[in-house]
């Protein structure tokens, strides 16, 4: 597997999914504490070598060789200064699910979380500041049952959403169902009319095209009938 080597540039969060992809690869490779530390310093380049360099030439010999715990913690002083750490401080007390999916908004707050050490290191809090950030239809269904665990938030929140959006196309799918009946008895109603309408006026020019009867004579009827009259 060839990684990607590490020369200083980028964001805090490119620098972080770097180091996080050599720890996944250093534990796949079931490497000892002394060997990760030689390796990562094989997959440093430009100032980012020049920089290990410049550490390892100011440790003290007594402390012994530097450890990977104490690669790591010069790399994130020096590559997440905490300047940047008070920044994604304030981004997780603001950071809210809004139009995003379950799935985004956890996305998004694990890449910010990741630098918030006092949260991210303490299961409850995390999950609480996740709960915090979700809409509030979620957080009204979930509040009495919250979970501490972070996961088992997450995992509680997509299964709400599923319901939500489960709920929401049976809606559309009634109204939709709703609104094609009405239209349908309107449409037969209409025609109905119509319908109603043209047999009325057919038959009013029926009635007109048909021949007058030709008048009896009145005159002749009652000549017949009537009775000579005395003088």
């Amino acid at each position: 597997m060839k990684l990607d080597k590490f020369d200083g540039s980028g964001t805090p969060m490119d620098t972080a999914s770097w180091l996080r992809s050599m720890e996944k690869y250093m534990d796949a490779s079931m490497m000892t504490q002394e060997d990760r530390v030689v390796y990562v310093a094989f997959q440093l380049k430009g100032l980012a070598d020049i920089w290990w360099e410049g550490v390892r030439a100011a440790w003290t010999p007594a402390h012994g060789p530097p450890t990977w715990d104490v690669f790591v913690k010069q790399f994130t002083s020096k590559y997440y200064p905490d300047s940047f750490k008070e920044k994604m401080d304030v981004a997780l007390r603001n950071i809210k699910q809004g139009d995003k999916t379950v799935d985004e908004y956890e996305m998004e707050f694990s890449k910010i979380v990741h630098f918030v050490d006092h949260i991210n290191q303490n299961e409850g809090e995390k999950a609480r500041r996740f709960f915090e950030g979700l809409n509030s239809e979620y957080r009204h269904v979930m509040g009495a049952n919250r979970p501490n665990e972070y996961f088992s938030v997450v995992e509680q929140a997509r299964g709400m959403e599923l319901q939500i959006q489960l709920t929401h196309a049976e809606a559309a799918h009634t109204s939709g169902t709703s609104g094609s009946s009405s239209k349908h008895k309107r449409s037969h109603h209409d025609g109905s009319e119509l319908t109603e309408r043209l047999a009325l006026k057919k038959s009013k020019q029926d009635g007109q095209s048909q021949p007058l009867s030709k008048p009896r004579s009145q005159f002749s009827t009652r000549t017949k009938f009537m009775r000579p009259g005395k003088d």
